[in-house]
């Protein structure tokens, strides 16, 4: 019977030689002992590898270091949700210590290919540090993967990649017109040529479309600002309230053909996102066959000549 000592942060395997852990890329040598951490010990409890733990002269089953662990928070339960998906699903999982799990390309390989960003659905997304992250990713030939679970234990992926905006040949210009400024829309009103009685050719224009093209700069906000950046690469930049988004963006003229992006853009030094707003808005692009990107400012040091602005998009994994 192989029974784990109980230690702050997991356990100690005494009296074997640990080797079909280690091939299973768990655990790892404390001498002449074998430690697992707490997530992999709770794996290895639950394929029944590991008979119990001794904790102060008792034998704990899975059901009692689980809630020995409970005790101390929840954080370590909500990596083992994922940690544990990823290890059914055939993938080799490792995490030690901290947020993130990584996976290796295979179980003969060392070589990391996913890291993966666990996130509760009562979550609001740090995206600093989803950006950050990316950004290591890329520099190291990873891929970053957004695990979403819920209380039930399943686990939806999804694949940030960078993204950025491909300048397009294209120039708009407002149609003729009168143009009435609202709050948050204006309407661009003409009249029609011909006929007995008097009628009008109505437009509206969103609030940022009105500022931009309107050229009042002085009362632009933050989502104007994306929209004149976005609009002066040639794209064509529209609500995106129908798909749940703050923009849909088309590279062509919209009435010949249908957008290929939604944005969703958060802003502030900060920024966060509701997991639940993200995936709702991530599950409608995949539906519609568009591809969700998700924008942040940019606030890098001074003298940088960087973009004013991060993106990155959003796609479906299959895991």
């Amino acid at each position: 019977m192989v029974v784990g000592l109980y230690r702050r942060g997991g356990i100690v395997l005494e009296g074997i030689s640990g080797e079909e852990y280690l091939k299973r890329h768990m655990g790892k040598r404390d001498g002449e002992r074998v430690f697992l951490n707490t997530v992999e010990a709770l794996y290895a409890l639950e394929m029944g590898w590991i008979e119990g733990v001794l904790r102060e002269g008792d034998l704990l089953g899975f059901p009692e270091y689980l809630r020995s662990i409970s005790e101390r928070g929840q954080r370590e339960i909500n990596l083992y949700i994922v940690y544990r998906d990823l290890r059914r699903r055939g993938h080799v999982a490792l995490w030690s210590g901290g947020r993130l799990i990584e996976v290796l390309k295979g179980k003969s390989s060392n070589i990391v290919k996913w890291v993966v960003f666990p996130l509760s659905f009562k979550e609001r997304i740090p995206l600093r540090k989803v950006f950050k992250e990316l950004k290591k990713c890329v520099s190291l030939k990873r891929t970053l993967i957004l695990a979403f679970y819920d209380t039930e234990g399943d686990v939806t992926y999804y694949r940030a990649s960078p993204f950025r905006w491909a300048p397009v040949a294209q120039t708009r210009a407002l149609p003729g017109g009168e143009v009435i400024h609202f709050k948050d829309l204006a309407m661009v009103v003409e009249r029609y040529e011909g006929g007995a009685r008097e009628r009008w050719k109505v437009r509206f224009m969103d609030r940022n479309e009105d500022l931009f093209f309107g050229g009042r700069e002085g009362k632009w906000d933050e989502f104007t600002h994306i929209y004149g950046y976005i609009s002066e690469l040639g794209y064509t930049v529209k609500s995106g309230l129908k798909y749940g988004s703050h923009f849909r963006v088309y590279r062509g003229n919209p009435e010949k053909g249908h957008s290929l992006y939604l944005l969703r853009y958060e802003g502030g030094r900060r920024p966060t996102v509701r997991v639940l707003d993200l995936l709702a808005a991530a599950r409608i692009a995949h539906s519609v066959r568009k591809e969700l990107v998700v924008g942040i400012k940019n606030y890098g040091k001074k003298g940088e000549e960087e973009e004013p602005y991060h993106f990155l998009s959003l796609r479906w994994a299959r895991i």
